[in-house]
């Protein structure tokens, strides 16, 4: 499955915590930043809360 944690790991096992420290941080990015969600209409979590906050600013003015 695209953006798995298990597949990010696979074959590619930190030896050290900064090396699986690394690769968590790379992971949460590509899961936050450039994967999208089915669930959240193909965007990624980052593009809906920003959608989000600005329509929610908007319904603010009005």
């Amino acid at each position: 499955h695209y953006g798995s944690i298990t597949n990010c790991a696979i074959g590619n096992t930190p030896t050290t915590p900064l090396r699986l420290n690394h690769q968590l941080r790379h992971w949460e990015h590509t899961y936050n930043c450039v994967r999208p969600h089915q669930s959240l209409a193909y965007l990624t979590p980052l593009e809906f809360v920003t959608r989000w906050k600005l329509h929610r600013r908007k319904a603010k003015c009005h």
